[in-house]
């Protein structure tokens, strides 16, 4: 399943880099070697997508401690702002929209199911609301 994973990872790399980067003037650095920008961004996304998945995995963990299901609207909220500062330090690295997309769905999705740590089927309900309430404030901050 990992390798499996890291393949998927590496064809789609491959692919979104090859299609974002087209005719990009490759410098001749000062040593003769050959910089080629493409294979720099796709290691930058593989590296930034190996760090985000190393930290869902940590962080689907911890959903189910029961210091997760005490303070969940907490953690929910910090995961949109860790949304927020991942989502822009990402496209400050990668320097391109659509590398991030597949990364920021993921983010979308673990916010999503972190909800499942809560501590009982109310909080739950409500855990789940406030975050499709975030989803349309989200939406309405991005419109103005």
């Amino acid at each position: 399943m990992i390798v499996a994973g890291a393949m998927t990872l590496i064809l789609i790399s491959q692919d979104y880099v090859k299609k974002s980067k087209k005719n990009v003037k490759q410098e001749e650095a000062f040593d003769g070697n050959i910089w080629t920008s493409n294979m720099w961004a796709r290691i930058a996304m593989l590296a930034y997508c190996v760090l985000h998945v190393v930290f869902y995995l940590f962080l689907v963990q911890f959903s189910f401690s029961d210091t997760f299901g005490n303070n969940v609207y907490i953690f929910i909220g910090l995961m949109k702002i860790v949304g927020m500062i991942t989502g822009e330090i990402g496209e400050a690295m990668l320097e391109d929209r659509l590398l991030m997309v597949p990364i920021l769905m993921m983010h979308e999705l673990m916010e999503g199911l972190i909800t499942f740590g809560a501590s009982n089927f109310l909080a739950f309900l409500v855990s789940n609301y406030i975050e499709l309430g975030m989803y349309f404030e989200l939406i309405q901050l991005k419109n103005f």
